[in-house]
């Protein structure tokens, strides 16, 4: 899957770099190459997992519900901006068999990642952050929209 990721990642920087040379679309062409390279480079980790989320979107708010099994509210990162959501946690599993003869102690490191892009923008300075156990639920206000009115003379 990571492997994937990577050729398709080359294969757009190549076609960005031939379209760069053509002088189209330079500096939207390098924002998207550094987006594309700092985004493939995080996910090149072993055991990057996508979480399941929910995302309701109502007059005055958006609610997103992330599922992030047996994790530790101190191993989760948040990142909330104007127009999207980051969510980052790992989960450190221990599995350690005793048996007659043995002792065998497995880890596995398994990470969560997720960029969740709001459908209008938000006051993400006014997020509001809440975790239960394995569901972390952010609830950010959308901005306001401030209407201007014409005098007809």
């Amino acid at each position: 899957m990571i492997l994937l990721r990577e050729k398709i990642a080359e294969d757009i920087i190549i076609l960005i770099n031939n379209h760069s040379k053509m002088g189209y679309f330079d500096d939207e062409l390098k924002d998207l190459k550094k987006r594309i390279k700092w985004d493939f480079k995080d996910l090149e980790e072993e055991g990057v997992t996508t979480p399941l989320i929910n995302l309701k979107e109502t007059s005055d708010s958006i609610l997103v519900r992330v599922v992030l099994p047996d994790v530790a509210r101190k191993d989760i990162s948040i990142k909330v901006s104007t127009n999207s959501l980051e969510v980052r946690a790992k989960k450190k599993v221990l599995k350690e068999v005793n048996k007659k003869g043995y002792h065998k102690v497995d880890t596995e490191l398994l990470n969560y990642y997720r960029e969740i892009d709001f459908p209008s923008p938000v006051n993400h300075k006014v997020a509001k952050v809440e975790f239960k156990t394995g569901l972390l639920i952010v609830k950010v206000p959308k901005l306001q929209r401030k209407v201007r009115l014409k005098l007809k003379n």
